[in-house]
């Protein structure tokens, strides 16, 4: 089967044109990726092409196999629906956690986005903080939320109190609360490390 056939392509395009829509991602702004099931490999490996392996910075040992779709650096969400095979790619983990290598996608020389060991390390640690259920890795820029940290102070209980006082659904879909992070360079391990140890206990995490 081709990729761009399936469900959970399907699903990942529309998750990114619908951000999109909400004006959550300015120009470049923001990136995505999933964590492939086993059998959603299966579908689609008799498509994919063999790349070196790249280096990372990090290891993720507990991802080790394991294959993602993910944004293209520089790409625009809404391009990703008209361009899928330039704005996005697969990419899959090697045995020891340390290498990554193309699968399919990635057109015109396009590759993962800038902030891939921040995705890769975050989906490690919401994989074992949900038992294997969490299998995105969403960054946005919702415009709202952006405002909110000009004027409400930068206190993880404060902010999501707030949060949860404006919307109550936000009660519901963020229940275990907002963490507020210190500053760190966009895409560096650093920030990355920052996020995951939010992410233990929390889904969402403010830069």
């Amino acid at each position: 089967m081709k990729v761009l056939d399936t469900d959970f392509a399907r699903s990942f395009i529309r998750m990114c044109n619908d951000g999109w829509t909400f004006g959550w991602h300015e120009a470049n702004g923001g990136n995505a990726s999933y964590r492939m099931r086993p059998e959603e490999v299966t579908e689609v490996r008799s498509g994919f092409r063999t790349r070196p392996w790249v280096s990372m910075d990090t290891e993720v040992p507990t991802l080790a196999g394991e294959f993602f779709m993910i944004t293209a650096a520089s790409s625009h969400f809404r391009n990703v629906a008209h361009d899928p095979k330039r704005t996005l790619g697969i990419i899959e983990i090697d045995r020891t956690g340390t290498c990554w290598r193309e699968c399919w996608g990635f057109r015109d020389g396009a590759h993962p986005t800038s902030e891939l060991a921040s995705h890769l390390i975050n989906h490690e640690v919401r994989k074992a903080a949900t038992q294997g259920k969490s299998r995105v890795i969403y960054h946005c820029h919702p415009a709202k939320l952006a405002a909110m940290t000009c004027v409400v102070p930068h206190d993880s209980a404060v902010f999501t109190r707030t949060l949860w006082a404006q919307l109550v659904e936000c009660a519901l879909i963020c229940k275990e609360g907002v963490e507020i992070i210190s500053w760190e360079v966009p895409g560096s391990v650093d920030l990355a490390i920052e996020s995951a140890k939010a992410m233990e206990h929390t889904p969402v995490v403010v830069w």
